[in-house]
């Protein structure tokens, strides 16, 4: 299927409770059995992964490509807080799987409540409006990430708990973000604006970087590699 379509490859979301022994196993035989075909064709094999669960047996750690790390639902009065989306990245470093594969994911709601049992969320977009219609229009600066709306204080990330959270990813030589999900942004009558977080991350992963005529170069996440020529480049490039 993925190569009649050209396809990247497969990406797989298994999200189950407690597991024994022989069903980690089992589960590491399926990955290991897919990977045997995406890797001769050419393909990708990855999966999203719960952050507090650690199925994928260590033996078969190398099956994937890439996982994507849902480092979310994390307390239940806010969605994804700076220190424990750190916390949950080591564990999974510590368990085996390579910085580079790890892709940190963020989510793009907050969470309110008293206790698990009571925790629900809602969209950042539907945060942001619920704020301006209780403050006459006005949005929330982009360090704020706790909101009372009724009875109900959401916690969120901020443009600024996205932008360390991608500085962090690149200074640390993790391999990217991913979003949950795209459509609960804030958006206004044109589109993006200095209120939404997609931009806001996106500009983190660019470095300024202002290149003499004809000069040569290449950029990744943890390697700036100059052949010909000089850059200046503004911002902290530890």
């Amino acid at each position: 299927f993925c190569s009649t379509y050209n396809l990247d490859g497969i990406d797989l979301d298994y999200e189950p409770g407690t597991l024994t022994t022989a069903q980690k196993n089992s589960w590491g035989s399926l990955l290991a059995t897919l990977h045997a075909q995406t890797s001769a064709n050419h393909l990708t094999l990855s999966a999203a992964v719960q952050a507090a669960q650690m199925i994928v047996p260590k033996a078969d750690i190398s099956d994937l490509d890439w996982y994507y790390l849902m480092d979310y639902d994390l307390e239940y009065y806010s969605s994804a807080p700076y220190s424990d989306t750190l916390a949950y990245l080591a564990n999974w470093v510590n368990y085996g799987v390579p910085k580079s594969q790890l892709v940190v994911g963020v989510p793009f709601y907050g969470l309110a409540g008293t206790s698990w049992s009571t925790s629900h969320a809602l969209s950042y977009s539907s945060i942001l409006s619920g704020y301006a219609a209780a403050n006459g229009g006005a949005l929330p600066g982009p360090t704020v990430d706790s909101i009372t709306l009724g009875t109900s204080t959401w916690g969120f990330n901020s443009i600024s708990d996205m932008q360390q959270k991608a500085q962090y990813i690149l200074q640390n030589g993790y391999g990217g973000m991913m979003i949950w999900e795209l459509g609960q942004d804030h958006f206004s009558g044109s589109g993006y604006d200095q209120y939404s977080l997609l931009p806001a991350i996106k500009a983190e992963f660019n470095l300024p970087i202002t290149a003499s005529t004809g000069a040569v170069y290449s950029a990744t996440p943890t390697a700036l590699n100059i052949t010909s020529g000089t850059l200046t480049v503004t911002a902290n490039v530890s």
